[in-house]
């Protein structure tokens, strides 16, 4: 004789279903929202700038990748990050050197709003 008349374990309610998986639009959606977010903040602090001084930690926190000032100039390499639109395709192929990055103001300037006319044309911007 047990105590309770079950005489034995009461089952265990099922566990409860896996979280849906994480749709890929959607993360291609903010992916793509976090470019042209960045591309606009970036965009902002280049046309308010005569030089790249003071662009150096705004580009490295949307990922950019910066080297060395080029000849003890106020100019330095700067290389997109993976996430964003290849800068030869945008506009890299315009210039004979220094098609993977962009190395001056200009060129940086061309490159992000190259990067919100795509977004402007509703294509993906990777």
């Amino acid at each position: 004789f047990s105590p309770g008349g079950g005489g034995g374990v009461s089952p265990r309610p099922p566990p409860p279903p896996p979280p849906p998986a994480a749709d890929d639009a959607d993360d291609d959606d903010a992916e793509q929202s976090t470019v042209v977010t960045g591309a606009r903040e970036l965009l902002s602090k280049v046309l308010s700038r005569q030089d790249m001084r003071g662009l150096r930690g705004p580009l490295v926190l949307h990922g950019f990748r910066c080297g060395p000032a080029v000849s003890n100039s106020h100019y330095f390499g700067v290389s997109v990050p993976g996430s964003w639109p290849c800068y030869r395709d945008l506009v890299g192929n315009e210039y004979q050197a220094n098609t993977e990055m962009a190395r001056s103001l200009p060129q940086l300037k061309r490159y992000l709003e190259a990067v919100l006319r795509l977004a402007a044309d509703d294509e993906r911007v990777r």
